[in-house]
């Protein structure tokens, strides 16, 4: 996302966070609790480091798949840390959290977003 709307488009770095953030978050009643980072609220954050160059390959990524529709992709911008509830997941690349240590949230899609103009 970085690379095609920052790098290639032009977006502000703080318009994509907000895109990729809080506006999910928003939209699935689990705002402020989850889509910002302030006093009392559950983030996770990512040190994304913009002037790494990569080619995306699926054996570096840590997800449940083994396949991602950016295989090969060249992009301008990578992560160096992914950390959850303060525990260090994932440095340089390398997984270093649990196996498991997540949180199930109940959300619900907010009945604004239900109402409002189809985009």
């Amino acid at each position: 996302m970085h690379n095609e709307m920052v790098i290639k488009r032009g977006m502000a770095v703080e318009k994509l966070v907000r895109v990729l953030a809080a506006a999910p978050a928003m939209i699935f009643g689990l705002y402020p609790r989850k889509g910002t980072v302030d006093i009392g609220c559950d983030a996770d954050l990512v040190l994304f480091d913009p002037k790494i160059s990569r080619r995306i390959r699926n054996e570096d990524l840590h997800q449940g798949t083994d396949h991602t529709i950016f295989e090969g992709w060249e992009v301008q911008g990578f992560p160096k840390m992914t950390l959850s509830g303060g525990k260090i997941l994932v440095e340089d690349g390398v997984w270093v959290g649990p196996d498991s240590d997540g949180q199930w949230l109940a959300r619900q899609i907010d009945p604004a977003v239900i109402q409002g103009p189809a985009v």
